[in-house]
C-alpha cells in the first residue's frame, strides 16, 4: 500500500514538472515606468522632436 502511495505522488510530480515553461513580454514598459506611468503616442514625439525644449507629461 506505501509503495502504491510512493508512486502515485512520484507520477503526479513528476506530471507537475512537465509542464511547459511560460515566456512573457511586456512590450509597453518603459524604463522608468515603475516611477512614472506614462502613455507615448506618435503625434506626441512628433511634437516634441520639433520643440527645442519638449515638456513630459505624466499621468
Amino acid at each position: 500500500m506505501h509503495r502504491l502511495l510512493l508512486i502515485c505522488l512520484v507520477v503526479s510530480l513528476r506530471l507537475l514538472t512537465l509542464a511547459s515553461s511560460a515566456d512573457a513580454t511586456n512590450d509597453y514598459f518603459l524604463p522608468g515606468d515603475a516611477f512614472f506611468p506614462s502613455k507615448l503616442f506618435l503625434k506626441n514625439l512628433k511634437q516634441q522632436e520639433q520643440d527645442p525644449e519638449p515638456v513630459f507629461n505624466y499621468n
